[in-house]
């Protein structure tokens, strides 16, 4: 209850993978993920979510060895699930899964149109060398993912790790996130669909269980993580917001625009963290 609580007093708006009465108690939107091992999972996934009152879905899929045609019935099977249990089921970007490919996951958005993602660019950033070649045309070709996305997960990485402190991370690398974000709230604003639409932004920062929060030996010889991932997801939420200002003022009219306003997810939240070192922070716009 406690983290619960403390989130809400914070000011965020929603938990991902919380729990459906506290959330209801202390007035935070519930947001909820999975892995779909097979196709058939997509239609549970969104039915138990959509049971506990969640507002949206983020799923894996696959393992990063299926066919097109079997990335297709995976697809499909997330599009049909969204549709029957009305509830915004998006794929996400991640490694050793269906995406794992930049370039096969845009063919899959322009098979799939309907299809939305959960866009975590670290996955390609770091995965696959982001920074060799022309960085323009990359993220030229990636525009029908940004046009697709309605969910993202805020982590921010270099070229050989997928996590890493934002004190660490370089302008060039800054930019090349705050770039696509922006890109995807600009499709969002753009879109005819906008006023029916929510984005969440969602720094995701995992603790060091699978190694993505990196540690390091103190004094004492203790392993210690080497950020507070509270703290980071604060700094991650503010880039995010100017993202969206600056996706505002790039339209005409778009001071009309809301400012988005902030939630979290428990990916960030482990055990051995206090609450102020918790956190995974969404923004919805």
């Amino acid at each position: 209850m406690q983290l619960h609580r403390e989130i809400a007093q914070a000011g965020y708006e929603g938990l991902q993978g919380g729990h459906p009465g506290l959330c209801s108690k202390f007035g935070l939107a519930l947001l909820g993920s999975g892995l779909l091992v097979q196709p058939a999972d997509a239609d549970e996934l969104a039915a138990s979510w959509k049971a506990r009152d969640a507002v949206a879905v983020t799923c894996i899929a696959g393992f990063g060895m299926e066919s097109d045609t079997e990335m297709d019935v995976y697809a499909a099977a997330i599009c049909k699930a969204a549709v029957d249990h009305q509830i915004p089921l998006m794929l996400e970007t991640h490694r050793a899964s269906i995406t794992q490919d930049a370039w096969r996951t845009v063919q899959l958005s322009r098979r799939f149109p309907q299809l939305r993602f959960n866009l975590d660019l670290s996955h390609w950033y770091t995965g696959q060398e982001m920074l060799y070649g022309d960085l323009s045309a990359r993220l030229s070709f990636l525009k029908p993912i940004f046009e697709q996305t309605l969910f993202l997960h805020g982590r921010i990485g270099d070229r050989c790790c997928m996590q890493v402190p934002l004190a660490e991370v370089s302008e060039v690398g800054l930019s090349i996130f705050r770039r696509a974000w922006t890109q995807v709230m600009r499709h969002l604003l753009l879109s005819s669909h906008e006023a029916d639409m929510e984005l969440w932004f969602c720094p995701e920062l995992l603790g060091p269980t699978y190694n993505y929060a990196r540690q390091f030996h103190d004094d004492a010889g203790e392993l210690q993580e080497e950020t507070d991932r509270w703290q980071e997801a604060q700094l991650l939420v503010a880039i995010a917001q100017d993202c969206f200002k600056d996706a505002c003022s790039s339209l005409k009219g778009g001071d009309r625009f809301s400012t988005p306003t902030c939630s979290i997810t428990d990916k960030v939240v482990d055990n051995e963290h206090k609450i102020n070192q918790k956190g995974n922070t969404s923004c919805k716009s």
